[in-house]
């Protein structure tokens, strides 16, 4: 009897046990955690409207600048600084964007510090406004050559070396570059700490000119070639292409005269490390307050691709100036009013990949065959500069679908990079788009092509056309 009530309770106490062990694992009557709410899905965008892929650029709200104040652009405002060169040889780099070497005769005749070669650089800016705006203008420099362009504190200025620093970036002592607010905080060597924001870029032409104008506006960390690296991520910049011209025997070891478009585009600093440490593309204006800080060129690096380079500091240039406290340019966007410059015939598109079902002037519908469905636009649009400019189409989409856009000089090669990701937002069926196209196209003949990510199933696009779009105006 003993033995029998023994083995009753043992399966009493393992019984116990289990329920134990069940209740803190599931916890199905949340006595150790709360009932979870329910997901709900965000709601679904309006159909009505199309998704609109805007283009980020540094300094875009110059423009809006001189709309609202056009009397602090006048020549009374504007200051005039000369660069002097700075010696950091060990850490130059002497490819251009495409990381095509120059020739020893170039080299040997070029320097940032000797007086007889170096190049004639200054800065324009204004004395006083919303945020630190002007212009580089300078001959002399590496040729098919991308530059940073950079605002860096200056120690005896502590108030605005931090704002600078805070806005920006920090570079301590050493060849480290990637260093947060509290590695600055923590320094016990501050005046020896570097205090910068990148704000910019440009890249020389084939005689190592430059004119840039510049609004700090963006923080941004590094540049990348878009065309031998990689894509932006949402928050960077939109990539822009450059023609190089490497055909002269005293700049190239090895000339070619026609050399291949670079697209580069710029990192933002807006979540290096964690999300939102600093302001957004557009959005990243100094404080309020007095300056004095220097300007300065960096040669971009690319992170030593081609082998060559590590950010070398080559130019500065004095700097002094006043951040007034008034309204800003907007976040980045545009009006609904568009104006109509080409629709774009598809009865004549070349497509590849893909059995065609119904075709149309405006309309081609089809089958992927398990290949690239790729559809490229019959002629080469020629698109005006100075305009900002949008793709517009409709595209069937399978659910959540991606599609890429192909621009280019010359007929669409589907080897190399895609322009632009144009990404769905979910509803099976068709979905309108406006793709910012002025980065790739502004100013030139260009051909277009698009393809989906989908390698099976419904294909289709209608009504494309290219219409150029207005900003947002100043506010009053």
């Amino acid at each position: 009897m003993a033995d029998k009530n023994a083995i009753i309770a043992g399966i009493l106490i393992i019984l116990f046990v289990l329920a134990v062990v069940y209740t803190v694992i599931e916890d199905p009557f949340h006595i150790i955690r709360p009932p979870r709410r329910p997901r709900t899905p965000p709601p679904r965008r309006d159909p009505a409207k199309p998704l609109q892929l805007l283009e980020r650029h540094p300094s875009e709200g110059l423009a809006w600048s001189k709309a609202a104040y056009p009397d602090q652009y006048a020549e009374s405002n504007v200051k005039t600084s000369e660069f002097r060169g700075l010696e950091d040889f060990e850490n130059e780099r002497f490819l251009d964007i495409g990381a095509r070497a120059y020739s020893r005769e170039f080299l040997e005749d070029f320097s940032y510090t000797d007086p007889d070669k170096m190049p004639k650089v200054r800065v324009e800016y204004l004395a006083r406004s919303e945020a630190f705006a002007g212009r580089v203008v300078g001959s002399g420099l590496k040729p098919n050559f991308a530059y940073q362009i950079k605002l860096r504190g200056v120690w005896e200025d502590r108030e605005a070396f931090e704002n600078i620093g805070y806005t920006g970036r920090w570079r301590l002592p050493g060849r480290g570059t990637n260093y947060t607010d509290k590695d600055y905080e923590e320094s016990e060597e501050k005046s020896e700490v570097e205090a910068y924001i990148l704000f910019d870029y440009t890249v020389t032409d084939p005689a190592g000119n430059i004119s840039k104008e510049f609004y700090l506006d963006s923080s941004l960390h590094v540049l990348w070639s878009f065309t031998q690296q990689r894509e932006p991520r949402l928050a960077d910049t939109s990539p822009v292409p450059f023609i190089r011209d490497g055909g002269d025997r005293r700049l190239y070891a090895h000339p070619r005269a026609d050399l291949s478009p670079q697209a580069l585009f710029a990192e933002s600093q807006q979540h290096f490390g964690k999300a939102n440490v600093r302001a957004p593309m557009g959005q990243a204006f100094l404080p309020p307050g007095h300056y004095r800080a220097e300007v300065v060129l960096t040669e971009e690096s690319f992170h030593g691709y081609g082998d060559c380079g590590f950010w070398a500091t080559v130019m500065a240039a004095d700097v002094e100036f006043e951040i007034v406290d008034k309204p800003k340019p907007p976040p980045a966007g545009w009006l609904a009013s568009e104006v109509l410059l080409e629709s774009v015939s598809l009865s004549d598109a070349t497509v590849e990949d893909m059995t065609v079902a119904e075709r149309t002037d405006t309309a081609l519908e089809g089958e992927a065959d398990g290949g690239w469905a790729t559809i490229t636009f019959p002629d080469s649009v020629s698109l005006p500069a100075g305009k900002r400019l949008l793709l517009a189409a409709e595209l069937y989409c399978e659910g959540e679908q991606t599609w890429f856009l192909f621009v280019s000089d010359e007929p669409v090669d589907y080897d190399l990079r895609a322009t632009r990701r144009i990404p769905s937002d979910g509803p099976k069926g068709w979905q309108s788009f406006e793709v910012e196209i002025t980065g790739a196209a502004a100013g030139r003949d260009c051909f277009f092509g698009i393809v989906p990510a989908d390698r099976m199933g419904k294909v289709g696009i209608r009504n494309v056309a290219i219409r150029a779009i207005e900003e947002s105006p100043p506010v009053e």
